[in-house]
C-alpha cells in the first residue's frame, strides 16, 4: 500500500485472484475475483483508494474502496476494456487521475480513472508489451522486441481512439500546415496536424459520385480534389460542388491515378490501367495537353517533383520518367508498386514488383541513380519485403538522406510497418509497427516546426491517422 503505516499489501496470482493482506497478522483481508480470468498484474493507486489489476480477458479492472455499513470495502468501480488481447501489466500516474495498461496487442493503452475512458494508445513496439511504469510526465514500456520506449504523456494527443474510424482516399498536408483528408463518402476535413483536433467538416455535395473515388490529389492552392472514378473519367471537387471529366481516345481508364501539378494549379497527370500517362492542361474540362508517355501494362503511382518540371510514373512494366518541360520521357526497366523522386531529380527510390494484373506482389526496395548506368541499391529490409500489399507507399525524407517505406499486415511481424532506410548504404534505421492489422494506404512527409522533413502522416484502411517523427533514429 502507498500507505507504509497501514502494513497491506496486494498480490495477484494466476489462480484468477488478487489478495489484499493483512502483513501484521500474515493473513488476507479481502479477496478481488477476476472472473475466471488469470490475474497477470496488480497496481495500487497512489492515494491508496484504487487497484488496478490486469487480466487475461483483454481487460484491466479498478476496485475503489467504499464506505458500505460504516465499514470500508472494495468494490469494481471501472472495468477497462480496449486491448484487443491479453493484459500483461498496468501503471498508475503519479497523481493517481490515469492509469496506464499494456498488453499482447502491441500497445500500451492510457484511461481516465475517473471516467474510465480512453485517453491514447502508445503504439509503435513489434511484439508483446510486457511491462510499464509511470514517473513525473514520462511512461516507459518494455517489449518482447528488446527495447524500452519512453512515451511523453503531455505530447501524446487525448482522444486518440475516439477518432471516426473512416477510410480514406485522400491525405495531403497543405502549405499552410492544415491536414486535410477525404474519405471514401467524399467527406472533406481540415485538422490542425500538431494536434489533430477538426477545424472544419464538409459535406460531400449532393452529386458527389460517393463510393466510386480512386485515389485523390489536393491541388496546390488546398480548394479542390482530384480523383479516379471506376470507369474512363475521374472527378474534381471543391467544397460545394463536384463535375466529373470523361477522357475519349487513350484508352481504358479504370482505377487510374490523377494527381495535381504542384506548381500549377490547373494541371494535372493521369496514368491508366491502359498503360497511358496523360498531361491535362485544364482539369475542368480534361483538355489533353499531350500524351506525355506510353507504357504496357498498368501505371501503379505518380509522383512530381515539387517544381512540377519531371514526373515519375510508377508501373507494372517499368518506370518513366517525364521531362514535362522538354516533353521527354525514357523507361527504366524496372516495374514498381510506388516511386518518389529526390530533390535533386537524380535518384528514384522505389518498390519492385513482379508479376502483373491483379497477380502481382512486392520484391523489395531499390534507389536508381537516374541518368547513370550505376547498379541499383538495394534496400535491405530481412523482414517483410516479399509480403504481399495492395498499396505500398514511398517517400524520400530528412533531406533525401533517408526513404521511407510501407510493409504489409502479411510481413513476419503480422502488422503493417513503415520502415526508414539509409538513403547511401540501404539498410535498416528503425521501423514503426502498427498495432492494428490494417494496412497503410496513404503517407505524407512534412516539415517540423524546425523545419526539418522528418515527420510522417499516415492512414490505414480504416482511416485513422498516425504522426510520427523521427528523432534519433527513431520514430
Amino acid at each position: 500500500s502507498p500507505d507504509a503505516s497501514s502494513m497491506t499489501a496486494v498480490t495477484c496470482s494466476l489462480d484468477a485472484s488478487a489478495i489484499v493482506w493483512n502483513l501484521r497478522e500474515q493473513e488476507p483481508i479481502v479477496r478481488l475475483d477476476c472472473d475466471n480470468a488469470a490475474a497477470n498484474c496488480v497496481a495500487w493507486a497512489p492515494n491508496g483508494r484504487v487497484i488496478a489489476v490486469a487480466h487475461d480477458k483483454k481487460a484491466c479492472v479498478l476496485w475503489a474502496k467504499q464506505r458500505e455499513g460504516g465499514a470500508s470495502v472494495w468494490a469494481i468501480s471501472k472495468s477497462l476494456e480496449a486491448h484487443a488481447s491479453e493484459v500483461w501489466s498496468c501503471c498508475f500516474a503519479p497523481d493517481s487521475s490515469q492509469v496506464v495498461t499494456v498488453g499482447a496487442d502491441r500497445t500500451g493503452r492510457v484511461f481516465s480513472v475517473r471516467s474510465g475512458a480512453l485517453l491514447c494508445t502508445l503504439a509503435g513496439h513489434a511484439q508483446w508489451v510486457w511491462g510499464c511504469d509511470w514517473v513525473g510526465r514520462e511512461i516507459a514500456t518494455c517489449s518482447m522486441d528488446c527495447s524500452v520506449t519512453v512515451w511523453d504523456r503531455a505530447h501524446v494527443v487525448d482522444g486518440s481512439e475516439t477518432q471516426e474510424v473512416t477510410p480514406l482516399v485522400g491525405l495531403q498536408v497543405s502549405a499552410s500546415e492544415e491536414l486535410h483528408t477525404l474519405s471514401k463518402e467524399l467527406v472533406w476535413k481540415r485538422f490542425d496536424k500538431q494536434t489533430l483536433s477538426v477545424l472544419s467538416v464538409t459535406p460531400a455535395p449532393p452529386d458527389a459520385p460517393v463510393g466510386q473515388a480512386g485515389q485523390a490529389s489536393l491541388s496546390p492552392a488546398a480548394d479542390r480534389w482530384v480523383y479516379s472514378l471506376y470507369d474512363t473519367s475521374f472527378a474534381v471537387q471543391s467544397t460545394s460542388a463536384v463535375h466529373t471529366v470523361r477522357i475519349e481516345g487513350f484508352g481504358k481508364f479504370c482505377h487510374m491515378r490523377a494527381i495535381w501539378n504542384p506548381s500549377n494549379p490547373s494541371q494535372v497527370l493521369s496514368g491508366t490501367h491502359g498503360g497511358n500517362v496523360l498531361l491535362l492542361s485544364d482539369a475542368d474540362t480534361g483538355r489533353v495537353l499531350h500524351g506525355a508517355h506510353r507504357t504496357p501494362g498498368w501505371v501503379e503511382d505518380l509522383f512530381w517533383s515539387p517544381d512540377g518540371q519531371i514526373a515519375v510514373a510508377a508501373g507494372q512494366q517499368g518506370t518513366a520518367i517525364l521531362d514535362m518541360h522538354r516533353q521527354q520521357s525514357f523507361m527504366l526497366p524496372i516495374p514498381m508498386f510506388a516511386a518518389a523522386l529526390d530533390g535533386s531529380k537524380q535518384r528514384v527510390a522505389g518498390l519492385t514488383l513482379a508479376g502483373k494484373g491483379y497477380e502481382r506482389h512486392a520484391t523489395g526496395g531499390v534507389i536508381i541513380q537516374v541518368h547513370h548506368n550505376s547498379e541499383p541499391l538495394a534496400l535491405q529490409d530481412p523482414f517483410g519485403e516479399l509480403a504481399f500489399s495492395r498499396e505500398r507507399l514511398c517517400r524520400w525524407m530528412c533531406s533525401d538522406s533517408l526513404v521511407a517505406m510501407t510493409s504489409s499486415p502479411a510481413s513476419p511481424f503480422g502488422c503493417p510497418q513503415v520502415v526508414i532506410f539509409d538513403a547511401t548504404l540501404g539498410s535498416v534505421v528503425c521501423r514503426f509497427c502498427s498495432p492494428f492489422s490494417e494496412e497503410f494506404q496513404r503517407m505524407e512527409v512534412v516539415a517540423t516546426a524546425g523545419g526539418h522533413d522528418c515527420q510522417l502522416v499516415l492512414a490505414d484502411a480504416n482511416g485513422r491517422i498516425f504522426v510520427l517523427e523521427l528523432l534519433n533514429h527513431h520514430l
